[in-house]
């Protein structure tokens, strides 16, 4: 499926390539080769480079537990933390106790990660040479599988192209999106002088994914961090940033889907954690497009239902409510 996904988004460079080369093998190389450099090695490259940096982090927490004095002293000042941990000792204990077990938790997951990077490589190896056979013998794929779909001809090419565009729409719209906003969290963290710059660039990247919370937890984080560093005009700064980075999602999504569906992000959400359980971290590149493709197979079936009886007419329906 991830295959197909990459050979419907590198579809129009494949025709170009073959026009000029007039060799379609040597074209499907290059879009496969595409597909590798601009898609595979970035997202890769970046959750790589996130894992190793989180690691680096919280490994030394994980071992010998949260000493922040400076900042639990600005925490307790808070109302409401007054009121739940009166004894300041209190709150010290309660921190460092499970800042100990967070940092483990996340330190033991990126670990997990990385041991399940082959596994990864290998599922992306095979989408890449999916890739590579659709582009070069799509037709007579299609010409298979269309007399054994039990539809008309003309509603299989209606579906296909919903499908085509609903796959390149979807992907290439999180793609650029995300990139988008993690180079505006990247520039924040470089103007703003803020540490781990390029950490926060690999997160950001891989959040952009999410819908409904995206970016945001990534420029919260510095934005607090600025905070208890009074450097509160920083923070002004980072939360226009964040601001930005908003805005740029909503530019970049819709100049990519120009007119084509789109999805509600609380569906892109539900697909994405659901696709995850179901295929892993590839999940999030799969989600948004599968339940794209379901949706475009349900809008295609009532005018079929209605055609085989199996959908109630009006006059059924009155007389079972009588």
């Amino acid at each position: 499926f991830l295959g197909w996904i990459f050979a419907t988004v590198l579809k129009p460079f494949y025709k170009w390539a073959t026009k000029k080369l007039k060799r379609p093998k040597i074209a499907a190389l290059l879009a496969t080769l595409m597909a590798t450099f601009t898609i595979i090695l970035p997202i890769v490259g970046f959750g790589f480079l996130t894992v190793k940096n989180v690691i680096r982090v919280a490994e030394p927490y994980a071992k010998s537990g949260v000493n922040t004095d400076e900042w639990l002293e600005k925490i307790q000042r808070i109302p409401v933390v007054n009121r739940v941990f009166e004894d300041p000792e209190e709150l010290r204990a309660f921190a460092n106790e499970n800042g100990k077990k967070v940092f483990a938790r996340v330190s033991t997951g990126a670990s997990d990660f990385i041991a399940a990077l082959p596994e990864i490589a290998l599922q992306l190896i095979l989408a890449l040479l999916t890739c590579y056979f659709i582009l070069i013998d799509g037709k007579s794929l299609s010409n298979w599988m269309s007399p054994r779909i039990p539809l008309e001809i003309a509603a299989q090419k209606e579906l296909a192209k919903n499908l085509s565009d609903t796959a390149y729409s979807s992907f290439l719209s999180m793609f650029f999106a995300a990139l988008a906003q993690s180079l505006v969290v990247l520039l924040a963290f470089l103007v703003l002088k803020v540490p781990l710059a390029m950490l926060a660039f690999g997160v950001a990247f891989i959040f952009a994914w999410f819908p409904i919370f995206g970016v945001t937890p990534v420029w919260m984080a510095a934005l607090v961090y600025l905070l208890f560093a009074n450097r509160g005009g920083a923070a002004i700064g980072m939360a226009v940033f964040g601001i930005a980075a908003g805005l740029v999602d909503n530019i970049v999504r819709p100049w990519v889907i120009k007119g084509r569906a789109d999805i509600h992000p609380l569906v892109s959400l539900v697909a994405i954690f659901g696709a995850i359980q179901f295929f892993g971290i590839i999940g999030v590149l799969v989600g948004p497009v599968l339940v794209g493709c379901a949706i475009e197979f349900l809008k295609l079936w009532p005018p079929y239902a209605e055609l085989l009886g199996i959908k109630p007419s009006a006059t059924k329906s009155e007389a079972a409510r009588k």
